[in-house]
């Protein structure tokens, strides 16, 4: 049942008014709310027992409810994906089934809370909207979910006891944080977890070189260089893990440290060295007229 045809996109601030759906200006511009429980019952905020002080996000991120909301324009979805459950989902499929029915053609917003406004889905079609929200988890505070992942101040990568690590930290430094053809080859040929990618404006991530094991890791015939992310077998959380510090990488300018653990949970007949690790996202200087962005993605053993 499709909505105003539009392309999915990501957009990492939304703003938060006195009702769910907001004007530019921040100010409710709500037409109509329904709230949905958990077990995807109709209910009113004023049911909350104790009434929190903001009732709405505890509704949203420790009750698990939905809330679906319609201006003139607009029709808006406010969910906390990591909380969320099926009955929800479904119930608020069929709320926004009904208001397509009777006001056709207007957008569809799926909006991300988790303790905060996190960002935004544009939503192509209602049947979809499983997809849509399991994409957003991507947006949340835990972008791996069920992966756990914790953003460690960029500081923190001097004092990682990994010889590699700081090895390769200490010849980015000394080049500059330069894209060269020295630094492909020091990746081409370690023995360490370690790749570079080209990070495209439509968020793409493309293999430039990567560690003698990545190839091995992923059961792959040949060489990645020249490959994107989303055609290998990563598992879903690990990627959505992945891209989230990239786009913070991306959005800081800055290198990203992220302690990942839980992969287990994700790939559990694989045998794992480790369930646990450091992650560090560096952005590098890419040669002049190169066009992408570009980073350097360590892997560290936890200890």
């Amino acid at each position: 049942m499709p909505f105003a045809p539009q392309h999915l996109l990501l957009w990492l601030s939304v703003s938060w008014g006195e009702g769910c759906c907001a004007n530019g200006d921040g100010k409710a511009a709500m037409e109509h709310s329904t709230w949905i429980a958990a077990d995807g019952a109709a209910k009113s905020l004023d049911w909350i027992p104790g009434h929190p002080i903001d009732n709405r996000s505890f509704a949203l991120d420790t009750l698990g409810w939905v809330n679906v909301c319609e201006t003139q324009r607009r029709v808006e979805v406010w969910v906390n994906p990591l909380k969320v459950t099926r009955r929800a989902i479904a119930a608020a499929s069929d709320v926004l089934a009904s208001l397509e029915g009777r006001h056709p053609g207007r957008k569809l917003i799926v909006r991300v809370h988790d303790h905060r406004p996190r960002g935004s889905v544009i939503a192509r079609s209602v049947d979809e909207l499983p997809r849509y929200l399991t994409g957003a988890i991507e947006l949340t505070s835990q972008p791996g979910f069920p992966l756990e992942q914790d953003r460690l101040d960029p500081a923190i990568v001097t004092e990682i006891a990994d010889e590699h690590v700081r090895d390769t930290w200490g010849y980015l430094n000394a080049t500059g944080f330069a894209l060269t053809k020295e630094l492909v080859g020091r990746v081409e040929t370690s023995t360490h977890r370690v790749k570079l990618l080209a990070l495209g404006q439509d968020g793409s991530a493309q293999y430039l070189a990567h560690d003698l094991s990545t190839q091995r890791v992923w059961a792959q015939r040949a060489p990645l260089a020249g490959r994107f992310l989303e055609d290998l077998p990563v598992p879903v959380p690990l990627a959505r893990s992945l891209r989230a510090d990239i786009r913070a990488m991306l959005s800081g300018n800055e290198t990203v440290v992220s302690y990942v653990r839980g992969l287990a949970k994700i790939m559990p007949g694989a045998l794992l060295a480790d369930d646990s690790f450091f992650r560090i996202t560096v952005p590098l200087v890419p040669p002049a007229g190169f066009g992408d962005a570009v980073a350097l993605v360590m892997l560290s053993k936890i200890g």
